[in-house]
């Protein structure tokens, strides 16, 4: 489990040679070294087997782009043990240089591009970075397990909806919405199946891919020089398609005129050249309805802290530009 739980302590500081510095970078709290770069400290996971494994592959994916020329990674600083964390009270603590850019604009179709070439850019570099012991943890989740987890839940939804006195707006929205989304499962399954997608992620894990598994705004900064992409911890080996349909469904919400599939796909392929198959898994990972059934599940199964008006707002939002995106992603399969 991640996230930034404890305050680090003096002993962590030490580890890492590092002491507290003045003022913030990018709304962080700075620690700086005796090399004079700023790092931010982070609570990163429970101390297991598993997280130390993907730190490590975190550490070697960011040594890896930045010996590749990468103009800006926010590199872990290695422990005085010579490890990229620092273990203290069951948790995990990473040492993260700050990279001072501003985040990425996906709705500038400019910058998109720039973003685009440099995901690119990264897939390219980060294929055959060196395993370890993470390839017996890191397992690749078969389509029909997805499929049958999907349509449990939104049962489970239904269910609680339907058992109020009294519905919500926000069940209303859902109840409205599941039909047609248990067909987009439906569809989704079927795709997977006719392309035979888990044997494409498969023979991709073979080949030695990495994705970066949370590419966003925030993870992706931006300069008149440069395009750094940071927080790699979430990387993990299997198909680049879900980090390339993640940022292109994001433009497609944010620009007021989404960029046309065959200019990034073609963007893209400049840099890390696309296959058929690649560009399919794209399309079938876009079809997938995360957001509708992600947003769904923090209502019904609080899975965190949220504002129910902020929850309807965005379900009605995901609702309403559905059949738009629906169509936006057909242009994927015309290429």
């Amino acid at each position: 489990m991640r996230g930034d739980y404890n305050e680090p302590g003096a002993n962590i500081f030490a580890a890492f040679g590092l002491r507290p510095c003045g003022g913030t970078r990018r709304g962080v709290r700075g620690y700086s070294a005796s090399d004079g770069d700023i790092y931010r400290l982070r609570d990163a996971a429970q101390d297991t087997f598993f997280w130390r494994s993907r730190i490590e592959l975190a550490h070697r994916v960011k040594e890896r782009l930045a010996g590749s020329g990468s103009p800006a990674v926010d590199r872990f600083r290695q422990a005085s043990r010579g490890e990229p964390f620092v273990s203290d009270g069951g948790r995990l603590y990473v040492a993260e240089r700050v990279v001072n850019m501003p985040c990425a604009d996906f709705s500038d179709p400019g910058q998109f591009l720039r973003v685009v070439m440099a995901v690119a850019e990264t897939h390219a570099a980060m294929t055959w970075v060196s395993f370890g012991d993470e390839l017996d943890y890191d397992t690749i989740r078969p389509s029909a397990d997805i499929y049958a987890s999907a349509v449990g839940a939104i049962s489970r939804m239904a269910k609680i909806a339907r058992s109020r006195p009294s519905m919500s707006d926000f069940d209303a929205v859902f109840m409205r919405g599941r039909a047609r989304l248990l067909e987009r499962l439906d569809e989704w399954i079927a795709s997977a199946e006719y392309l035979n997608a888990d044997e494409i992620e498969r023979k991709a894990s073979l080949s030695g891919y990495i994705s970066h598994n949370a590419l966003k705004d925030e993870t992706v900064l931006i300069s008149a020089n440069a395009v750094a992409i940071v927080d790699f911890l979430s990387c993990a080996r299997g198909h680049f398609a879900g980090d390339l349909a993640g940022i292109i469904a994001r433009h497609f919400r944010q620009a007021s005129h989404p960029l046309s599939p065959e200019a990034i796909l073609l963007t893209y392929s400049s840099r890390n050249p696309l296959t058929a198959d690649d560009i399919a898994m794209v399309a079938l990972r876009m079809r997938y309805p995360e957001r509708f059934l992600r947003t769904a599940l923090t209502y019904y199964e609080k899975k965190r802290v949220f504002t129910p008006a902020a929850l309807l707002s965005r379900i009605e939002t995901i609702a309403a530009e559905q059949n738009s995106f629906d169509e936006y992603i057909e242009g994927f399969g015309k290429l």
